[in-house]
C-alpha cells in the first residue's frame, strides 16, 4: 500500500488569494474547465471549492497578477545565484544553501513558471519582450500583452 501524507490537524485554511494562484498556474483554458467542472458537479460538501471556483470565474480573462508576483520570487532566486561569493575562502551561509538547493529550485520552478506563461499564450520571445518592456510593479501591467494573440470577451460571453 502506498503511503500518503496528510496534515495531522486540519485547521481552517484561508481561501484568500487562492483563486489568483490557481488562475496563474492553470491559465485561462484550464481555469474555465475547472469552473465548469465544479459548477456542474452534483457532489455535496464542496462549499469551499465552489467558493474558489466562483472567485476564479471572476478573474478569467484578466491579467494574471499572481503570475508576476511569482516571477518576483524567481527573480530574487536568480539574483542570489548570480551574486554568490565563490572566491571567498569561507562562503557565506546563503551561498551554502544556494549550493544545495538553488540551482535545482531555480531550474524546476523557472521551468514551471515559463509553462504557466505559455498557458496564457506567450512564447519565449514574447515573454522576454513583455518582461523587459511592459511589466512593472509601479505602473501596473499592460494587458493584453503586446505580440500575444488575445481577443476581448463580451459581457456574459464564455470563452470556449
Amino acid at each position: 500500500m502506498e503511503d500518503r501524507w496528510v496534515p495531522a490537524e486540519n485547521s481552517e485554511i484561508p481561501l484568500w488569494g487562492l483563486h489568483e494562484s490557481l488562475y496563474a498556474v492553470l491559465g485561462p483554458e484550464l481555469s474555465q474547465l475547472f469552473v465548469e467542472a465544479v459548477e456542474t458537479s452534483g457532489r455535496s460538501g464542496i462549499h469551499e471549492i465552489r467558493q474558489v471556483a466562483a472567485e476564479l470565474k471572476e478573474v478569467i480573462g484578466s491579467a494574471p497578477s499572481m503570475l508576476f508576483l511569482m516571477g518576483a520570487a524567481i527573480a530574487g532566486l536568480e539574483t542570489t545565484l548570480q551574486n554568490r561569493h565563490d572566491e571567498d575562502k569561507k562562503p557565506e551561509a546563503n551561498d551554502l544553501v544556494m549550493d544545495r538547493l538553488g540551482w535545482e529550485s531555480y531550474k524546476h520552478f523557472g521551468s514551471a513558471y515559463v509553462h504557466m506563461f505559455e498557458r496564457f499564450g506567450f512564447t519565449p520571445e514574447t515573454l522576454r519582450h513583455y518582461m523587459q518592456n511592459c511589466a512593472g510593479f509601479a505602473e501596473g501591467y499592460k494587458w493584453p500583452p503586446p505580440g500575444v494573440a488575445y481577443r476581448p470577451l463580451r459581457s456574459g460571453e464564455v470563452d470556449e
